[in-house]
């Protein structure tokens, strides 16, 4: 490691090995230097210039930025469009649909992997709203900004069989909305009860789209 932004004959002769622990992507546990292959023993200057650059990265830790992604969903039908504070669905055609979801990350790569993770529970969960199988499509680009209009929801509280169809597009309930938002906003790995119900809409998820298969519905 060059602990200087810029090559001069003082940073030459302090070039060394540094190694970081850490459980997770953006934390810091401990930092080594390896010295021993430096060519002059280390000064304070060095010394600062170290500390300088640990209290930066100490600085930095848990400061994440927003990332968008926008990924397609195939389905029966399409979904009806929604709009929550950090989600977005739109109708793409009459089967598909496109769901766009706000990430915190420290960048675009760390981002992706918690985007499909946070699709996938969503694909899950809207199957138990919906009684019907989703399909990720894949990672679109997002077009020009589209209004959603009036949101429709499911408001038969005894729905349970069948689809939740209204006008030619599947619906949520209000409280479904609810747990769309939670989903895209849950940090906490620890939390049991969510972690239990999002594995139980992936069993069912996964039942409804092998009976669909099986029928050859889609």
């Amino acid at each position: 490691m060059d602990i200087h932004n810029e090559p001069d004959k003082f940073a030459s002769d302090f070039v060394f090995g540094v190694s970081i622990t850490y459980k997770e992507r953006g934390t810091i546990n401990n930092i080594f230097f390896d010295l021993e292959k430096v060519k002059k023993e280390p000064n304070e200057e060095v010394f600062k210039r170290l500390k300088k650059a640990i209290d930066i990265a100490k600085e930095n830790v848990g400061k994440y930025s927003l990332f968008k992604y926008t990924t397609g969903i195939k389905s029966m039908y399409s979904l009806s469009a929604y709009e929550g504070e950090r989600f977005k669905i739109n109708v793409d055609s009459n089967k598909s649909s496109k769901i766009s979801i706000l990430v915190e990350s420290y960048d675009r790569n760390q981002g992706s992997g918690i985007a499909t993770k946070e699709i996938n529970q969503l694909m899950d969960f809207l199957s138990v709203e919906t009684n019907a199988p989703f399909w990720n499509t894949g990672e679109i680009s997002e077009d020009e900004v589209q209004e959603i209009g009036r949101e429709i929801f499911q408001e038969d509280d005894t729905f349970i069989d069948g689809l939740s169809y209204i006008n030619g597009h599947l619906v949520m309930s209000k409280e479904g909305k609810q747990i769309v938002e939670k989903i895209v906003n849950l940090k906490n790995e620890d939390d049991k009860a969510s972690s239990l119900f999002l594995k139980a809409s992936n069993h069912f998820h996964t039942a409804r789209k092998y009976h669909a298969q099986f029928h050859n519905i889609i």
